[in-house]
């Protein structure tokens, strides 16, 4: 899995410029969300050193900034009970956080899941 994001720092200023304040909710992976805090002025540091409190904070950041965020965490698994999980941080512009914890399950590639939920999502009414 790669630990950078696909998008570029233009890119990611237009999202937060254009997108972020017309946004519901914003799917992002991890490499995605550290380039758009650190675009908008917050260095999180690197995806290898981001701890459970650290990806919380990354998500409560990003979500100051208008829509609810579902920070997924696929490109970075963590130890939990001797087991590798994968834990999804669901943030509102409220600062109100919910984890969910799913099993890791080594797929190469580990990619196109984050976008599949967002299509869902964007089909999906939220209230």
């Amino acid at each position: 899995m790669s630990s950078s994001s696909p998008l570029s720092q233009s890119t990611a200023r237009s999202y937060l410029k254009e997108l972020f304040p017309v946004s519901t909710l914003l799917t992002s992976s991890l490499p995605e969300a550290l380039l758009f805090a650190k675009v908008a002025g917050r260095d999180f540091g690197e995806l290898a050193g981001l701890t459970m409190e650290k990806r919380v904070e990354l998500a409560t950041f990003l979500a100051s900034m208008g829509p609810w965020i579902l920070l997924k965490g696929t490109y970075a698994p963590l130890e939990r009970t001797g087991s590798k999980v994968i834990i999804d941080i669901l943030t509102t512009n409220k600062g109100q956080t919910h984890k969910f914890v799913s099993e890791f399950l080594p797929l190469n590639p580990a990619v196109g899941a984050g976008c599949t939920l967002a299509c869902i999502l964007s089909y999906t009414p939220l209230d």
